[in-house]
């Protein structure tokens, strides 16, 4: 079981899997213990070279991500935290909808609307704020909605960590491998 999820640990094709190498089918392989901890794989085969090769690259757009979260915790951390994150709902409305997310980090942060149902009161959460904005001056904003919860929000409001970076997105993309001349060199030391 290990060795096939390793294996197929983001493979998204396993019949038809391009490395930069060859595509491979992975879809015949069978694992084998030969041993302690010794493990034989076979079935693998090639189907070629790939006819383009994968490239990505980063792309800096104009403004800030900024990722913010503040805790709370003790009897009625709960309550207090969602508190906190309608008021940033409130407070933030002007945002386009596609360019913030406020959660909260122990209820629905990875799942959220899938996020199964909580027995009991945690007694400590995170509510969690990440948005883009157009500037400095927009992240400094959000940053200060987040940190005034700390005064004026539900009690016990604390331990805010804030992160402000620059807009970068990952861009992939594909080339005809023809282009990319390819060679070896042996080097004797």
């Amino acid at each position: 079981m290990t060795c096939t999820l390793q294996l197929l640990y983001e493979v998204h094709d396993p019949s038809h899997y391009i490395t930069p190498d060859l595509i491979l089918d992975f879809s015949h392989i069978a694992f084998e213990s030969i041993g302690r901890n010794i493990v034989r794989m076979t079935g693998a085969r090639s189907k070629g070279k790939p006819p383009s090769l994968k490239v990505a690259g980063f792309v800096e757009h104009p403004g800030f991500l900024v990722d913010i979260e503040i805790g709370f915790a003790g009897d009625g951390a709960l309550a207090r935290a969602l508190n906190a994150a309608d008021v940033l709902r409130y407070r933030l409305s002007n945002w386009a909808q596609e360019d913030i997310h406020i959660d909260v980090v122990g209820l629905n942060s990875v799942l959220g609307v899938h996020s199964r149902a909580y027995n009991g009161d945690p007694v400590e959460l995170r509510v969690h704020v990440s948005a883009r904005c157009n500037d400095a001056v927009d992240a400094q904003w959000v940053e200060d909605e987040v940190y005034s919860l700390t005064l004026s929000g539900p009690a016990g409001g604390c331990s805010v960590r804030s992160e402000k970076r620059n807009r970068l997105e990952v861009v992939d993309g594909y080339i005809d491998a023809s282009s990319i001349p390819s060679h070896l060199v042996w080097s004797r030391s």
